[in-house]
């Protein structure tokens, strides 16, 4: 995958290169992040001048052998499952699935929570000057 202006569900079929394509662009950079959820009435939380925790194999994005993608950071880990498979992919809901949209220089995940609401994070790269 690796191009950065992709969108579409997170599948069993595609966790791996979705994982890459993050890693594409996320590793050896600074980045924000931008949390909402549903729950926290969509206010939303910023975090600057993160990075991926480059101890943490797969240099911080980390494909789950079930069907999911965790990015873990300096303080924080983020985990996204894959809800769909490949039979159900022609099936799919954008409210009952992840989603991902990556472009030019950052990924916008929208998902759901084990509990059943709704999230939305930004991960954008952060220029250097």
């Amino acid at each position: 995958m690796k191009k950065l202006d992709w969108h579409g569900p997170l599948s069993l079929r595609n966790t791996e290169e979705v994982a890459a394509t993050l890693r594409h662009l996320l590793c050896g950079k600074r980045f924000t992040i931008v949390c909402s959820t549903e729950q926290g009435g969509w206010v939303p939380q910023v975090l600057t001048g993160r990075s991926l925790d480059s101890a943490v194999k797969g240099n911080g994005i980390q494909t789950i052998t079930y069907g999911g993608i965790s990015i873990v950071e300096d303080t924080r880990v983020y985990y996204v499952n894959a809800t769909i498979d490949k039979e159900e992919e022609d099936k799919w809901s954008r409210h009952d699935t992840a989603w991902f949209r990556f472009e030019y220089n950052k990924v916008t995940i929208f998902h759901k929570a084990g509990g059943g609401d709704r999230l939305i994070w930004v991960f954008a790269v952060e220029k250097t000057l």
